[in-house]
C-alpha cells in the first residue's frame, strides 16, 4: 500500500480522468508509478510527457539503448557495456563524473546529442525510482523483483 493518498480510478474526474484514460489506452492499465501522482494531474501529465520524449522521441540513441540505460538504473545489472558503466557511475557516484566519462562514450561513437539523451534517461529513472521509493509505490504484481 502506498504511503500517501491516491485518488481511485473510479473517482477521477476532469484532467485526472483524462490522464487515467490515456494511461489505459497507452498501456492497458494504470501503472502504480502513474497512479501515485493522482493528487497532482499536471505533474502526472508532465512526467509522462517527459518519459515519452526521452524514451520514444527522436534521438541518436536507439530505443533499445534507452531501455538498457533504464534497466541499469532500475535494477543495477552491472553489465559491461560502456553505456551501462556510465549509467552505473552517474547513478551511484554522480559527484565523481568528469569529462573523461563522456570521452569514453564518444570513443564508442556517441555524439553530444546522444550523450545528452543518455544523461536524461539515466536521470529520469533515478528520479522516478526515488519517487516510488519515497512514496511507497508497490511493485506491479506481475513483475518479479531482481536481486532482492
Amino acid at each position: 500500500m502506498p504511503w500517501i493518498k491516491q485518488i481511485p480510478l473510479a473517482e477521477a474526474t476532469g484532467p485526472l480522468k483524462a490522464q487515467f484514460d490515456a494511461a489505459l489506452k497507452r498501456a492497458g492499465r494504470v501503472w502504480h508509478i502513474v497512479h501515485i501522482m493522482s493528487l497532482n494531474p499536471k505533474a502526472m501529465r508532465d512526467s509522462i510527457a517527459f518519459y515519452v520524449t526521452i524514451m520514444m522521441g527522436e534521438s541518436p540513441l536507439t530505443r533499445v539503448q534507452r531501455e538498457m540505460l533504464a534497466t541499469v538504473v532500475s535494477a543495477e545489472l552491472h553489465c559491461y557495456y560502456a553505456l551501462c558503466e556510465f549509467a552505473a557511475k552517474l547513478t551511484h557516484h554522480q559527484h565523481d563524473m568528469a569529462p573523461a566519462d563522456l570521452d569514453a562514450l564518444r570513443a564508442h561513437g556517441l555524439d553530444d546529442r546522444a550523450l545528452h539523451d543518455a544523461v536524461q534517461v539515466i536521470a529520469y529513472f533515478n528520479y522516478i525510482t526515488r519517487v516510488a521509493d519515497a512514496l511507497g509505490v508497490e511493485p506491479e504484481d506481475f513483475i518479479t523483483p531482481w536481486g532482492r
